[in-house]
């Protein structure tokens, strides 16, 4: 009969206890930065508290059931988002009077490299001859960000009360 000793038997469960524990990634705080998949500059903040807070998508191409299709993009807004076990995901209750719904989701890959996906909803007239009607529009996206600095960083196209800020450019 062969002897196994403590230590041997005590470091195996030890390496299997770490191997099945959650692969959840601290994220540091600061300022996030990257591109969104239509190539165009997106970031957020992560706050000491684990809060994704002021997050702007980038500009993005929203396409309706009609073919139009719009340029848009959202920047500055949102309740901040709690980073549960390395994740998180915005709120996707649609309210009355919404302009839009819109869900930021993503994981922290490492400490420094994030990535996810952008989820929009947005109601947009349909003109069809003398007929006006309703459409919803869409636009799912993924995104990549990298840790850039801690602190918020001087942005002139941050909101002065906070509010949602819209661009929207019709395209040809």
């Amino acid at each position: 009969m062969q002897q196994i000793s403590f230590a041997r038997v005590f470091g195996a469960l030890l390496m299997a206890a770490s191997l099945s524990a959650s692969s959840a990634v601290a994220q540091r705080p600061g300022r996030w930065t990257g591109t969104n998949s239509f190539g165009y500059p997106m970031n957020f903040i992560v706050s000491l508290d684990g809060l994704i807070s002021d997050y702007r998508t980038g500009a993005f191409l929203v396409t309706c059931p009609s073919g139009a299709q719009d340029l848009f993009s959202l920047g500055g807004f949102g309740a901040p988002i709690a980073i549960v076990e390395g994740s998180f995901s915005s709120d996707s209750t649609i309210r009355d009077g919404d302009l839009a719904l819109s869900v930021f989701s993503g994981t922290f890959v490492t400490e420094t490299e994030a990535s996810g996906n952008f989820h929009v909803l947005s109601p947009r007239f349909r003109v069809q001859e003398k007929a006006v009607d309703s459409q919803i529009c869409t636009s799912d996206f993924t995104w990549t960000a990298t840790w850039q600095s801690f602190g918020a960083v001087d942005d002139s196209a941050t909101p002065l009360n906070g509010n949602l800020t819209c661009t929207s450019t019709q395209l040809p």
